[in-house]
């Protein structure tokens, strides 16, 4: 699972000079909502979905780098505490 978000998040990255970027910020934070279904509840859940709700704020008010940042942060929450 931590290798599916981290991939996640360089695509996140990757797409950062793509022209429409806040359309593939936003589906990435959908593609990581689905990943994230399958974790089990915990701080790291949480943190993620935290994470992801910054990012969907940060896309709604045209700031397509944070939100990609949001979505890059998730994949340090993948890991122990």
């Amino acid at each position: 699972m931590r290798k599916t978000i981290v991939a996640l998040a360089a695509l996140g990255l990757a797409t950062a000079s793509a022209a429409p970027v806040v359309a593939d910020c936003i589906y990435d934070v959908e593609e990581a909502m689905q990943v994230i279904e399958g974790m089990p509840d915990g701080w790291q859940k949480d943190a993620v979905q935290r994470e992801l709700k910054m990012a969907l704020e940060a896309a709604n008010s045209g700031d397509e780098k944070m939100c990609l940042v949001h979505v890059g942060v998730c994949a340090q929450y993948t890991g122990g505490r």
